[in-house]
């Protein structure tokens, strides 16, 4: 998956594109802590392209073993 310029705001569809998931598991997600809660900017709601990354960085890393 490629980063997207750090500046630029992500709507509902473009972060379900970015995970391959539909918007049901993407709330499932955001619930469960594994994506950041939206920002929201009018009544839609967006994230931020570096959230969506450090989100997608952390899911990519293994647990380390204890």
């Amino acid at each position: 998956m490629a980063a997207v310029p750090n500046n630029r705001l992500l709507i509902a569809r473009e972060v379900c594109e970015r995970f391959r998931i539909s918007k049901t598991t993407m709330w499932a997600w955001i619930n469960a802590g594994l994506l950041p809660q939206p920002h929201h900017l009018r009544q839609r709601a967006v994230w931020r392209a570096t959230e969506i990354d450090a989100a997608e960085a952390k899911l990519l890393t293994p647990p380390r073993a204890a």
